[in-house]
C-alpha cells in the first residue's frame, strides 16, 4: 500500500561552514575563508574571504623550504563558483563546472633565488600542466575582477629586490579542459587581462593554446599604451638586468609571437622618445647578457626617428627548460626590447630567429594538423620576408 512508505522531498538544502582553517601537508601555508555556503537551489558555491596565507614572513619562510620556490599570500573577498556536476564527481573522476568568478583577489608571490635551485624539476606551461591532470576538469571560464598582483625576488647579484606589480587586473580564461572529448575537438583554451602595469601603463595582454597540438605550441599578443616614462620600470629592470632608465617616454608598445617549450619568436614595435639609460658596471652584472649596453652611443633614442617609419624588432628566446612560463614570456619581451633599442642585437636575433626550424616533425606532417587534416601555419612559423 502506497500509504505505508514515506515520501522525503527536498526542495532546497542550505550548507554553510563558518571561520574554518586548513594546514597544508608541507606546513607552510593555511587555507581560511569566513563562509562557504551553498545551496542546491541556486547550484552555486560561495566563499567569502578566502585566504591563502603562508605561515612565515618572507624572509623566515626561505629557512623552512630546501630549494627555491615561490611564496604566495593569495586572498580574495570572493570566490563564487557556478553549477558544479557533483554527479560526475561522485560517479567520475571528472570536475564539472560552469563558471568561477574571483572578485577583487590580492596576489603576492616571493621568491628568494640566494637558495639553491631546484634542477631536478622542470616547469609544465599552462597548457602542458593542465593535459597532464589525473583529475578530468571542465570549466567553461574563469572571471578575475579587479585583482592586484605583485611578485618579488631576491637575489644575490643586487641588494635591490626586484618588483613587478599589475593593478586594477581582470581577465577571462575560457575553455578550461582537459577531457578526452574536448581533445577530440580539438579545443583551444584563451585567456585575455587588462590592467595596468605597474601602476601606471594600461596593457592587454592575450594568449591561445590549442590543447590537442603535439608540439604544445602557443600563440600570445599584446600591448601596452602610453605615454609612460621609462623610469616607472626601474623596480623591475634594473635588478633583473642591471640597467637603469635616466629617461625618455613609452609611447606604444606591440608584440605578437607563438612558441612551443622549446623556444618562442615573433615581433614587437617599441615606439617611444628621448631614452636614455646606463648599466652598471660590476661584477653582478653578466658581460654575456647585456654586450654592447654599456656604450650609450649604440642606443636608439628614438623610434621612430628623423621622419624614419617604425623599427620592428624581432622577438627570439630558446627556453631554459627549468625555468617557469612567466620567465619565458619576460625573456621573449625583453629580446624584443633589445633588439628595438640596439641596432646590433636585432641583428643578432634576426639570426637565432631564422635559425629555429618550424614545429613540425616530419615532411608528412608538414602540412597537415593532428586530425590529417591541411592546415594553416601560425603567424610566427612564415618565412619572414625582411
Amino acid at each position: 500500500n502506497v500509504k505505508d512508505y514515506l515520501f522525503v522531498e527536498i526542495k532546497d538544502m542550505l550548507l554553510e561552514i563558518d571561520h574554518n582553517v586548513f594546514r597544508t601537508p608541507d606546513n607552510l601555508y593555511e587555507i581560511t575563508f569566513d563562509k562557504l555556503s551553498t545551496t542546491f537551489r541556486d547550484e552555486a558555491i560561495a566563499i567569502s574571504n578566502f585566504h591563502f596565507k603562508p605561515l612565515y614572513s618572507k624572509t623566515k619562510f626561505s629557512k623552512h623550504i630546501k630549494y627555491q620556490q615561490e611564496r604566495y599570500d593569495i586572498k580574495s573577498q570572493q570566490v563564487l563558483i557556478s553549477h558544479p556536476n557533483y554527479n560526475k564527481l561522485i560517479q567520475g573522476n571528472e570536475l564539472d563546472i560552469k563558471n568561477v568568478i574571483i572578485t577583487k583577489p590580492d596576489i603576492s608571490i616571493y621568491r628568494d633565488k640566494r637558495l639553491p635551485f631546484p634542477h631536478h624539476k622542470q616547469p609544465l606551461l599552462p597548457h602542458q600542466a593542465l593535459k597532464r591532470m589525473a583529475l578530468q576538469l571542465k570549466v567553461d571560464s574563469v572571471h578575475i575582477v579587479e585583482a592586484t598582483f605583485v611578485y618579488e625576488e631576491k637575489t644575490d647579484r643586487n641588494s635591490q629586490t626586484l618588483y613587478l606589480d599589475f593593478q586594477k587586473l581582470s581577465g577571462v580564461i575560457s575553455n578550461v579542459t582537459n577531457t578526452k572529448e574536448a581533445l577530440a575537438l580539438n579545443d583551444i583554451m584563451k585567456a585575455s587581462f587588462k590592467g595596468r602595469l605597474m601602476g601606471e601603463a594600461p596593457f592587454d595582454l592575450n594568449f591561445s593554446f590549442p590543447m590537442k597540438a603535439k608540439n604544445d605550441t602557443f600563440v600570445f599578443s599584446g600591448t601596452v599604451n602610453g605615454k609612460v616614462p621609462f623610469k616607472v620600470f626601474n623596480k623591475a629592470v634594473f635588478p633583473a638586468a642591471g640597467i637603469r632608465f635616466d629617461g625618455g617616454t613609452l609611447n606604444k608598445l606591440t608584440f605578437k609571437g607563438g612558441a612551443n617549450p622549446k623556444y618562442s619568436k615573433g615581433s614587437m614595435t617599441l615606439l617611444y622618445d628621448s631614452l636614455s639609460l646606463h648599466v652598471v658596471k660590476s661584477d653582478e652584472v653578466s658581460k654575456k647578457k647585456f654586450l654592447s649596453w654599456s656604450a650609450s652611443a649604440l642606443v636608439r633614442k628614438n623610434n621612430p626617428s628623423d621622419n624614419n617609419p617604425p623599427k620592428t624588432a624581432y622577438m627570439v628566446f630558446e627556453r631554459n627548460i627549468e625555468k617557469g612560463f612567466g620567465n619565458f614570456l619576460w625573456k621573449t619581451i625583453f629580446s624584443g626590447l633589445k633588439g628595438t633599442m640596439i641596432v646590433s642585437m636585432n641583428t643578432i636575433n634576426k639570426n637565432k630567429y631564422n635559425s629555429f626550424s618550424k614545429v613540425t616533425t616530419s615532411k608528412s606532417e608538414k602540412n597537415k594538423d593532428d586530425s590529417g587534416k591541411k592546415k594553416k601555419k601560425w603567424f610566427w612559423q612564415k618565412k619572414d620576408k625582411k
